[in-house]
C-alpha cells in the first residue's frame, strides 16, 4: 500500500463546555516517512490551538484592562468631586465657624440678647467645627 496522504485532526475542549477543532492535511513527497509526517503534523495541530487559545486568552485580558481603564477614569471623576465638594464645605464650614464667633462676641458685649445656655451651645457648635474635629 502506498500513502500519499495524511489527514490530521485536534480536538480541544475547554472548561466553559466549548471546543475548538483543528486539522491539517499533508501531501506525502516521495520516501517521506508516513509516522514522521504524522507526529509533525499533529504536533502542528496542537500548536495552532494552543496559538489559537493564547490568544483568545490575550483577547480576554485586553478586554479586561479596557475595563478597568474605564473604571479607573470614573473612580478618577468620582474622587476630583468628592475633593471639590469637600474643599467648598471646608470653605463653608469655616464662614459658619466665624458666623457663630461673631454671634457670641455680640451675646459677651450684651449687644445681643441670648440666654447662657444659648451662648454655650454657640460655642459647643463651633469648637465642633475647628478643623481638628473633622477629616479634610
Amino acid at each position: 500500500m502506498k500513502v500519499v496522504e495524511i489527514y490530521v485532526e485536534r480536538l480541544k475542549s475547554y472548561g466553559d463546555y466549548s471546543n475548538r477543532k483543528i486539522g491539517l492535511r499533508a501531501v506525502l513527497d516521495e520516501g517521506e516517512d508516513v509516522k514522521e509526517v504524522y507526529l509533525k503534523l499533529a504536533r502542528e495541530c496542537e500548536t495552532l490551538l494552543d496559538i489559537q487559545d493564547i490568544e483568545a486568552r490575550k483577547e480576554l485580558v485586553e478586554w479586561h484592562i479596557r475595563e478597568y481603564e474605564e473604571r479607573k477614569k470614573e473612580l478618577e471623576k468620582i474622587r476630583e468631586e468628592f475633593n471639590q465638594i469637600r474643599q467648598e464645605l471646608e470653605s463653608e464650614l469655616g464662614v459658619l465657624a466665624r458666623e457663630l464667633e461673631k454671634i457670641e462676641k455680640l451675646a459677651e458685649e450684651k449687644q445681643v440678647k441670648l440666654s447662657e445656655k444659648i451662648v454655650e451651645k454657640l460655642r459647643s457648635i463651633r469648637r465642633a467645627l475647628a478643623p481638628s474635629y473633622y477629616d479634610p
